[in-house]
């Protein structure tokens, strides 16, 4: 399977702060927590597939494939969409500095 893949589907990722997530009237948000709120003193807004993915990175190291998987696991999607999606999303973390790949 690893020949068939890329190297940046395996490539594993991780926030670079520890951050909780809440719904706030409607909307989601993440925060974060401890000694790394005063590194990140703000918030990230997030729509609802950012906060699904942002939850599966709070949970711990993630390639994009599988972040990839577990959005067509539960979104009603093809491939094509879901990784755009998620593309998307990955790429405001990375720009706000939040990823560490």
């Amino acid at each position: 399977m690893w020949l068939m893949m890329g190297f940046w589907e395996q490539m594993k990722m991780k926030l670079k702060y520890r951050f909780v997530q809440r719904q706030v009237g409607g909307n989601w948000v993440a925060v974060a927590v401890g000694p790394d709120h005063e590194k990140f003193n703000g918030m990230v807004k997030l729509n609802n597939t950012g906060a699904f993915i942002m939850s599966l990175l709070i949970q711990g190291e993630q390639s994009r494939e599988s972040l990839l998987c577990a959005m067509l696991e539960r979104y009603d999607v093809d491939r094509e969409r879901a990784e755009k999606n998620l593309d998307n999303v990955l790429d405001h973390l990375r720009q706000g500095g939040l990823l560490v790949e």
